[in-house]
């Protein structure tokens, strides 16, 4: 989080910075957005004892379990229309989101995009996103679900049952499904990022090329650590 934050500082700070996509998987933990309540979102009870993190996102959106079992993106802009993304949120939601449906597409699954902000298979969610913008700058990140078990994710956060009702299902499991499931077999997350890296070129008609982080990013990175991501007051400020 602090790294796609620098990313986006320095993308909406003027000069020439690039466009950046860059992948991580992560131990077990909780991404809050930034308008959520820790207490009415989590089981705090539950992430305690387990040693599940909570931390605090800047853009918005749902909270989200997050493990190896997912592979999250982050996408950082300085001037996203250049590349013809939208203004409007949830239209760009749909634009960036291509890139998704074609990776997916690669693997031979047939994705839709769905708003406000979910990518469907056979109509079940495998990736989800969350946006914000900064001095024109944009940053997107999202998670696309390699393996799922319900039983831990929905441990550890609270469903509202009326949005499962509004969406017909009765159980939130139903919602939620991976590329083990769709596939038959764990794929390879190597594969995937390399699949994901194709489809954001593709998407946004440019080639991305291997990076080392900057001195600056490190120390910005470290920085907003140090102040804001491992602060209670950060994290638990809802």
């Amino acid at each position: 989080m602090a790294l796609d934050e620098t990313f986006l500082d320095l993308a909406s700070s003027g000069g020439d910075y690039p466009a950046i996509l860059h992948f991580y998987r992560k131990r077990p933990s909780i991404s809050l957005g930034y308008f959520q309540s820790a207490e009415e979102e989590v089981d705090l009870e539950v992430c305690d004892r387990d040693g599940v993190g909570i931390f605090r996102r800047t853009s918005g959106g749902g909270a989200i379990f997050e493990d190896e079992n997912q592979l999250i993106y982050g996408l950082v802009l300085p001037d996203p229309g250049i590349y013809g993304v939208p203004n409007a949120t949830i239209d760009s939601f749909g634009f960036i989101n291509r890139a998704l449906i074609l990776t997916l597409a690669d693997f031979g699954l047939s994705a839709e995009f769905v708003p406000v902000n979910d990518v469907l298979v056979h109509g079940k969610k495998i990736s989800g996103c969350a946006q914000t913008r900064r001095k024109g700058a944009l940053l997107q990140h999202g998670t696309l679900i390699l393996d799922h078990d319900p039983s831990v994710m929905f441990r550890y956060l609270k469903v509202d049952p009326g949005k499962l009702k509004a969406k017909g299902l009765t159980d939130a499991e139903e919602r939620v499904t991976s590329l083990k499931r769709e596939l038959g077999k764990t794929p390879d997350p190597y594969m995937v990022k390399e699949g994901l890296d194709k489809g954001f070129s593709r998407m946004l008609g440019i080639e991305f090329s291997p990076s080392e982080l900057t001195g600056e990013e490190r120390e910005r990175a470290k920085k907003l650590c140090e102040e804001r991501y491992s602060r209670n007051e950060w994290n638990f400020m809802r």
